[in-house]
């Protein structure tokens, strides 16, 4: 057991998850690493999740609650990011769980070498049936540094490369805020970005931003994000109308941040 000199902020935005936040907070609570700050923010769930919440919060103090009115899913986020108060900082939907030594092998990361700015790790795609574990950096531990950060990682965030050409449904697995975990440093005056504007592409483009600022990050391919894909109600399973319109938005915003 590593000595527990971070505490780690946990953000959780909640909306309308009753069936599966359970899950996801237990992993939580259950990790080997117990240092934490669990911020839930609870976006005006219409279902039992903000009773869900508050029920946690009264058996672990470790919890940190907030009931809003819906204003979707970035400026939950960005609520969370607000209320931080952690060394590290990593975001977890609320259908999703992570594997129980997950923050400690992330953190113990941080602690061996203090030039990391933030961990990436693999996650596992959960149908109802089958678990799709994606290593979509390989299977061994990989550090990435100034220029070959650059090449690597943060070009891969506006457009495929190489393999991934031959393999589009890839070109997704960098673009989360999930699977990864960043020091708080980097992310106070970052925020993400409506969903009017740039569709479900926020995490995107916050990763964007942030990996610009990066100079030393390590891929970890030992422990697992567990993505929730058995979840119907997902936003990533609903028709977006807009989303031409925000895509090319996000376009315009990737070439600002390029120029």
């Amino acid at each position: 057991m590593i000595d527990e000199i971070y505490k780690v902020s946990i953000i959780i935005p909640v909306y309308n998850v009753e069936k599966y936040m359970r899950c996801c907070l237990d992993s939580v609570i259950e990790q080997s690493y117990k240092n934490l700050e669990i911020i839930l923010i609870d976006d005006g769930s219409t279902d039992s999740s903000g009773e869900i919440c508050d029920q946690y919060k009264a058996k672990d103090e470790r919890f940190k609650v907030i009931h809003q009115k819906n204003a979707g899913l970035p400026n939950a986020r960005n609520v969370g990011i607000e209320n931080i108060t952690g060394h590290l900082t990593m975001f977890i939907d609320s259908d999703d769980w992570i594997d129980k030594d997950c923050v400690e092998k992330c953190v113990k990361e941080f602690i061996l070498n203090d030039k990391i700015e933030c961990i990436l790790f693999p996650y596992i795609r959960e149908f109802e049936n089958i678990s799709k574990p994606v290593y979509f950096l390989g299977k061994r531990k990989k550090i990435f540094m100034d220029n070959n950060l650059k090449k690597y990682i943060h070009r891969r965030l506006f457009c495929p490369i190489n393999e991934e050409l031959k393999k589009p449904d890839s070109m997704n697995d960098l673009n989360t805020a999930w699977g990864k975990m960043y020091l708080s440093r980097f992310i106070e005056d970052i925020r993400f970005t409506d969903v009017k504007y740039i569709g479900s592409a926020e995490d995107c483009y916050f990763n964007m931003q942030l990996f610009s600022r990066f100079k030393v990050v390590k891929y970890i391919p030992d422990i697992k994000y567990h993505y929730n894909k058995i979840n119907q109600n997902s936003i990533v399973h609903k028709y977006n109308e807009k989303l031409e319109k925000t895509r090319k938005n996000l376009y315009i915003y990737a070439q600002e941040l390029i120029d």
